[in-house]
């Protein structure tokens, strides 16, 4: 063989041997390639696969790296007993290797207790692996890690005890050492959303909300598509529990939205009819209820967490059973227990119906008052632990109230010195103070009389007018000057009716200045009176000779509780005001839609428009622009005034700002709740 043969084969060996170190080492540099590229789960699971063929050259810490990362994906695709496999290897490999002890082994540990509660709910088959966790993360001593691993414990301490004041206390120190450090996103929804747990089980359904709520904002935030998809269902849940039909709709909705922007998500239709039918539930609805049920179950397939399904099963068992549809609910039990044949009924309802069908009454009447007994049970744990955590909290502030008594005892003397210093020096600014408001109710006073005298020559500048035309008017008439009797009539008509709107104007914000304006509220379907007053508003608007748009979206099952006349009202008069200052040819659009938790109606017009700066203004009384949009048009002066008055007496917000379309746009906003 030839020497430079033999070079050449050298050089090959040994870049074969140096790519083999190079790449037991690059497992970290593959996985940033699999999240720039922005695969799904699916393909990350078939590249992960082929990868395992390289795991033995790879580093101890690199093969832990490499099933973690296959755990979470599998998590993420909700193929639970896989992810539980994959982050146990994790775990043995760090275990075994103590070098290896670290937050990652925290976090397998953490991870893993969560596929293990999705895969069986309610068994506490999660709980040994948050205690292990614990035990090291107080072993690490890492303030970031800590706040996260307490809050899961947490929720471990009240399965394992059903007490909730030892698990509040344990929540509370997670929170406090979680505002003393910059925690992960994760970590921080993770805590959120095991204080949502706590609230649940102690019957505070609003502050679980809200932590549900916080949540969610920070999974959507980080782009965690399973997370927000979890806390969207939680907020579901949470809202029925709240007696919040339209709040629970509106997640619905969102979860809806969701499935549309992640198909991979398969399940996630099982879930929107689950929720559905357990709102209809609630709301009565038993036809709906059982319908939604149904098409849950047809959809099981995409569902892997079988809990889901079973208890999809006994719900639509029992809603049978209460719309007296005995066979259908007889046969769905028997499908039940073919399909599930080593699972227990878990609700009391559910079993109570499986003895009534099996003809054991008086087992079914014992599983009914055992049910009784439970929640009686449930209600007296729940107020012995309120005590006890009263108890605890009442010890504590009479120890710290005999401290105080004792640094009062040894600082007396000093101390009733400084008290008379300060007692003069209270009185001094009492006097100051007093003095001051004085001064300001006079220049209060002074202001509301001018406002006053200003409001009266105001008011008598817009009855002189009218009542000019109407003496000019009938003294044509009396000295035969008219060519056209009937025109002079009907202007006589028009001036009498301009000042009865006024006076009616007048009255209405004297009403409303003295509280004796009254509002007859009544429960009015959104959608069905924003459609019916903008069809009648876009008639008046071309009649004008405007050009029209309009904008709504309004969900189909959204009340609100107003005072349909006289938002009406409102709205008309801001539609009078929009024709009256909008040059013809013009554009008025109407716009409204649901935000938050307000229904919001937008008016909006052309050119011209109003200065910024006089943009609130315009709901004053009498107020006038220096622009063209204060020409004379005939009206009262009083309408956005009026506008303002119906608006805020509803709890409502009314705002002008300068529209797109170059003219004025006119917002309110009415709470739904």
């Amino acid at each position: 063989m030839r020497l430079s043969h033999i070079l050449q084969l050298a050089f090959y060996v040994l870049f074969l041997v140096n790519t083999s170190f190079a790449y037991a080492n690059t497992f970290t540099d593959i996985k940033e390639q699999y999240e720039n590229t922005e695969k799904t789960p699916q393909e990350k699971q078939s590249l992960l696969a082929n990868e395992l063929e390289n795991l033995t050259i790879y580093s101890l810490e690199e093969q832990a790296k490499y099933w973690q990362y296959v755990g979470k994906n599998e998590a993420t695709l909700l193929n639970q007993a896989a992810s539980i496999a994959a982050f146990t290897k994790a775990i043995d490999i760090r275990i075994s290797n103590e070098f290896l002890l670290s937050e990652e082994l925290v976090a397998d540990l953490i991870n893993r207790s969560h596929s293990k509660h999705n895969l069986t709910p309610g068994v506490k088959a999660e709980c040994p692996d948050v205690d292990l966790a614990v035990h090291f993360a107080k072993k690490l001593n890492d303030p970031k890690v800590i706040p996260g691993v307490l809050s899961v414990w947490a929720k471990c301490l009240y399965i394992e005890n059903e007490s909730i004041a030892k698990p509040i206390k344990v929540l509370n120190e997670a929170l406090i050492l979680a505002q003393k450090s910059h925690l992960p996103p994760s970590e921080q929804a993770t805590i959120y959303s095991q204080t949502s747990f706590m609230y649940l089980k102690a019957y505070l359904f609003k502050d679980a909300y809200k932590s549900t709520l916080r949540a969610y904002e920070i999974w959507k935030e980080d782009r965690n598509d399973l997370g927000e998809y979890f806390m969207l269902d939680l907020l579901i849940s949470t809202a029925i529990k709240m007696g919040n039909y339209t709040l629970a709709e509106q997640h619905i909705n969102d979860l809806r939205e969701f499935k549309s922007t992640h198909p991979e998500h398969v399940s996630v239709g099982f879930v929107i009819s689950y929720r559905s039918a357990d709102l209809a539930k609630h709301q009565g609805k038993i036809k709906t209820s059982i319908f939604e049920y149904e098409q849950a179950l047809k959809k099981q397939n995409n569902m892997k967490g079988i809990a889901y399904v079973k208890a999809a099963y006994e719900k639509l068992i029992y809603a049978y059973f209460r719309d007296e549809q005995i066979q259908k609910s007889r046969n769905l039990l028997k499908e039940f227990e073919t399909k599930f044949p080593d699972s227990h009924i878990r609700l009391p309802e559910t079993a109570a119906i499986s003895l009534f069908y099996d003809k054991k009454f008086q087992y079914a009447f014992n599983e009914v008052f055992l049910l009784i007994e439970n929640e009686k049970q449930r209600r007296k744990l729940f107020i012995e632990d309120s005590i006890i955590q009263s108890r605890q909290n009442h010890n504590d502030n009479l120890k710290q109230l005999n401290n105080v008594l004792l640094e009062q005892q040894l600082t007396y003397s000093i101390t009733i010195g400084f008290l008379i210093i300060i007692i003069l020096i209270i009185f001094m600014l009492y006097q100051h103070k007093k003095r001051l408001l004085l001064k300001k109710e006079k220049s209060l006073s002074i202001q509301l009389l001018n406002n006053k005298n200003k409001l009266l020559a105001d008011v008598s500048h817009e009855l002189r007018t009218p009542l000019t035309v109407l003496q000019i008017e009938v003294e044509t008439l009396q000295h035969d000057f008219s060519d056209d009797i009937e025109a002079s009539y009907n202007a006589l008509r028009k001036k009498i009716n301009d000042m009865n709107y006024l006076i009616d104007d007048i009255s209405l914000l004297a009403k409303s200045d003295t509280g004796t304006l009254n509002f007859n509220y009544s429960e009015v379907n959104i959608k069905s009176f924003v459609c019916e007053m903008e069809s009648e508003l876009s008639r008046f608007i071309i009649s004008k000779g405007f050009d029209y748009k309009n904008e709504i979206s309004i969900p189909s099952l959204v009340d609100i509780k107003i005072d349909e006349v006289k938002l009406k009202q409102a709205l008309l008069n801001i539609v009078n005001n929009s024709i009256m200052y909008t040059d013809i040819p013009g554009v008025i659009k109407f716009s409204s839609f649901i935000k938050n938790t307000y229904l919001i109606i937008r008016i909006s017009d052309s050119a011209p428009t109003v200065n910024t700066k006089q943009l609130d203004l315009i709901f004053e009384r009498l107020f006038r622009v220096d622009s063209s949009r204060s020409r004379s048009t005939g009206g009262s002066g009083f309408g956005l005034a009026i506008c303002k008055t119906i608006i805020e007496s509803q709890n409502g917000f009314i705002s002008a700002d300068q529209s797109r379309l170059g003219g004025v746009s006119i917002e309110i906003k009415l709470p739904l709740g």
